[in-house]
């Protein structure tokens, strides 16, 4: 059975679908596997790989390496097998386009990636490498054609292995140079396999063409593009673009040293020195958000809250005039809230302690809902002010009242977390708040990270009942959020005293606090000085980091 002919037939128990793309050693093909009712790729290898019996037995060994590897930043292996003698390897199905497709758009147009989009692909792209490192697996051709950039915002990197698979086969020769010559270490440019330090030298290239907007690198042929690599000084990054900011070329330049022993020893150093770009590169912008909301002095905050708390025992709070009036609410926990003669008083049950903290491995998925079930969890409620629930696949937050916030929470506890979501603005004016909640322990102490639908963002902490926005004073201005009724993907990480908040994909703000280390996750959304607000959040992740 010839490859080109498997478009309609069954391979395992697979549906092959449609051709995705052809490389040197196998053909990729989208795929339907019924049994879990999923999309998958699957990779058959060309039939004149298939007669080597010493690449097929090498073939066998790194795909089982491959597979091992539990990393969100890493294409998930699921199977290899053989059918009529066709070899073939099944893989995560991946949404989205390459790096290299996105980078040649942006040279077409004679533009550049975003400097904040740049260092958060490095650092996925490192995140994946340190962790295979970790597991005494090297990749050897580190590329943006080996980047996946899903459609989710998932920075995936691919075919792990593929380089060290073709090593010695009866279609290469002693000294036969593999990998991409553009992104080649100088040591793989002279035949040598190459350790952890060459994926660092792959990444450091990937990082100046991401930073400049060209390689460092050309020549007329690969060999000649090779011997560069092997010999030649290497361009200044800002010769090339004066305006990179000199902690970037650092960065570029010890990644970029020819002799391995001067580069990088690890990749989480060269992830550590770009923290600290980041944070170097976060100057406030000359507007502040006026004092009409949460910006005000934390000692004295202007604003009036309601919470709402689930799965933790709490009912919906609403302050008003200072008088807390305790709405009538049975939550799963058994604990209800009632009215005694104007005052809130609860029922004996007391509130359930939180569940055993659950870190887990890096990356780990430790929570996840697609709001597509209605009986995960998440309150149902509603009021004349608003209220929470499940509505057309998603989870809705909306408010009626101005002045106030509502907030929702599975009922877990974690530590460590980074927190993806899709909030979608479906209805109201501009002057709102929404976001992610991390460490949250009662209706007082938790992080919130915020932006507004008018191109705000902040990360805030609710302390002892008053709120201050961490790292600047009140919320800040950034155009890379998309305003109005618009989708914009969050991502909040809280690690150790770090707290991380990204929009679409960009660090927008990282500030050191230790208040809270550990709580339960949530959703919420609030208002300002004009009432209304709605809200639509969609695929929630939560991930260790």
């Amino acid at each position: 059975m010839a490859t080109q002919d498997l478009i309609g037939r069954t391979l395992g128990k697979y549906q092959i679908l449609a051709r995705l793309g052809r490389g040197g050693m196998a053909e990729v093909y989208k795929a339907f596997q019924p049994s879990l009712d999923r999309y998958v790729a699957v990779k058959v290898l060309h039939s004149f790989m298939a007669e080597d019996k010493e690449f097929l037995g090498r073939f066998r060994r790194e795909a089982k390496n491959v597979a091992a590897l539990r990393h969100p930043n890493i294409v998930q292996v699921f199977d290899f097998d053989v059918q009529d003698e066709l070899y073939y390897m099944v893989m995560e199905y991946l949404d989205g386009p390459t790096l290299r497709t996105r980078l040649e758009a942006l040279h077409q147009r004679g533009e550049r990636l975003p400097l904040g989009e740049t260092l958060r692909i490095i650092r996925d792209v490192g995140s994946a490498l340190a962790y295979a490192h970790a597991h005494g697996v090297v990749h050897r051709d580190v590329k943006p054609a080996n980047v996946i950039l899903e459609t989710s915002g998932r920075v995936i990197l691919t075919d792990f292995g593929v380089a060290k698979m073709l090593t010695g086969t009866q279609y290469t020769q002693a000294g036969t140079v593999l990998g991409t010559p553009a992104y080649m270490s100088p040591e793989q440019g002279q035949g040598q396999p190459g350790d952890g330090r060459s994926d660092i030298y792959s990444l450091g290239v990937m990082l100046y063409e991401m930073a400049t907007g060209r390689l460092p690198y050309d020549a007329d042929t690969p060999l000649a593009v090779v011997m560069k690599h092997v010999h030649d000084p290497l361009p200044l990054p800002r010769s090339v673009l004066p305006e990179l900011p000199e902690s970037v070329e650092r960065v570029i330049l010890r990644a970029l040293a020819k002799d391995p022993a001067e580069r990088y020893d690890r990749v989480e150093t060269m992830l550590a020195d770009l923290e600290g770009v980041e944070r170097g590169l976060q100057a406030p912008p000359a507007t502040a958000r006026p004092p009409t909301g949460p910006a005000a002095a934390p000692a004295a905050p202007k604003r009036s809250r309601a919470a709402l708390a689930v799965g933790g025992g709490l009912g919906v709070f609403l302050c008003l005039g200072g008088i807390v009036v305790v709405g009538l609410v049975a939550v799963g926990s058994g604990f209800t809230d009632r009215l005694v003669g104007g005052r809130a008083t609860a029922s004996p049950t007391a509130v359930p302690p939180p569940p055993t903290l659950t870190p887990g491995p890096v990356g780990e998925i430790l929570l996840e809902d697609d709001f597509a079930d209605p009986s995960t969890g998440w309150d149902r409620v509603s009021d004349s002010t608003g209220g929470t629930d499940y509505q057309d696949g998603a989870y809705r937050i909306w408010l009626d009242e101005k002045q106030q916030d509502r907030w929702a929470n599975p009922g877990e506890s974690f530590t460590d977390v980074r927190i993806d979501v899709d909030a979608t603005k479906a209805g109201g004016p501009d002057d709102n708040d929404f976001g992610v909640i991390c460490r949250y322990i009662d209706n007082d102490n938790f992080y919130a990270f915020w932006i507004s639908s008018d191109g705000y963002y902040g990360i805030v902490r609710y302390l002892k009942g008053e709120f201050q926005v961490l790292g600047a004073e009140g919320m800040q201005p950034h155009n890379v959020i998309a305003q109005g009724e618009a989708t914009n993907h969050l991502r909040a990480e809280c690690v150790g005293s770090t707290l991380r908040l990204y929009v679409n994909n960009e660090l927008l703000d990282k500030v050191e606090d230790s208040s809270h280390s550990e709580g339960d996750v949530g959703l919420m959304a609030g208002t300002f000085d004009v009432p209304g607000v709605d809200i639509r959040f969609d695929n929630f992740v939560v991930r260790a980091p």
